[in-house]
Formats: structure tokens, C-alpha cells, sequence
């Protein structure tokens, strides 16, 4: 039951989590945290006009949140707000149940993590950071450059 959901890609995101780290003051910074297992997530986004112009993330957790915020953080830098919208809406889809999101190239590496929707206590920790992004991407968070 679980191979899938810890796949090596998954692995190698949790051990080596891309985008790690925090921007000033400047960026909108949201917090979140999951209190069923104890994930935290510190998100911050710094925009320039509608782009999304970096990102960073920093917290603990288990190994599905950290790799999820890791592989988002990869995926949705450099896109616009409407296009990280539909990637946290593919992946939301993936997770519950559509199985034809998995070949979305859109969502690239969170594939992997399509597995967890068959541990639905763990759904929530891979979408812990897509909550905490479009948190800070609302209109009334956001600060841009």
C-alpha cells in the first residue's frame, strides 16, 4: 500500500527540499500548521505583477508535506497567479480521486504523490502547502514588486 507513496522522488525532495528558506519582509508570508500530526508550514511569495516571482518555505514535518511544499515550490515559480491556481486545482483533483490529472504535465514531480489519496489521513499534509500559497496569494496578502 505504501511503495507508491514513498517513491524515490518524494524521497529525494524531503531530504533535499528545493526553495528552503525564508524572503523578507517584503514578500507575503503565511503560516499554517496541521494539528492532526504536528506539519508546519512557513510560506513566503514575492510577486512581480501577477507572476509569482519566488518562493521559499521552511517548517517541519512529516515526509508527504515536506516533499509536497518542496516539488510546489519548484513547480510554481515563474508562473503566473491563474496558472499556480490550476496547478493546486490538478492536484487537489489528483488526490481525490481523478486519476486522469496524473498524466497532467502541469503538476510534473506531485505526481508521485497520487498514492496518498488512498491514505486519506495524509491528504491533508500534501496539500498543507497549496492551502498556505493560496493564502498568501490572495488579493488582500499580496504585496508585489
Amino acid at each position: 500500500m505504501f511503495d507508491d507513496l514513498y517513491q524515490e522522488i518524494i524521497l529525494d525532495h524531503s531530504r533535499r527540499p528545493q526553495h528552503r528558506g525564508a524572503l523578507g519582509e517584503e514578500a507575503s508570508h503565511t503560516h499554517l500548521h496541521n494539528p492532526f500530526c504536528g506539519d508546519d508550514i512557513h510560506l513566503w511569495l514575492e510577486f512581480d505583477g501577477e507572476r509569482v516571482k519566488k518562493i521559499r518555505f521552511s517548517g517541519m514535518g512529516c515526509l508527504i508535506s515536506q516533499a509536497a511544499a518542496s516539488m510546489m515550490s519548484e513547480l510554481i515559480e515563474g508562473k503566473s497567479v491563474s496558472e499556480a491556481e490550476q496547478v493546486s486545482q490538478d492536484f487537489h483533483k489528483l488526490l481525490h480521486g481523478a486519476e486522469e490529472q496524473a498524466r497532467s504535465e502541469r503538476i510534473g514531480d506531485l505526481v508521485a504523490l497520487g498514492g496518498v489519496r488512498r491514505v486519506p489521513a495524509r491528504i491533508r499534509c500534501a496539500l498543507l502547502a497549496f492551502e498556505s500559497a493560496g493564502a498568501a496569494a490572495g488579493p488582500e496578502s499580496r504585496r508585489t514588486q
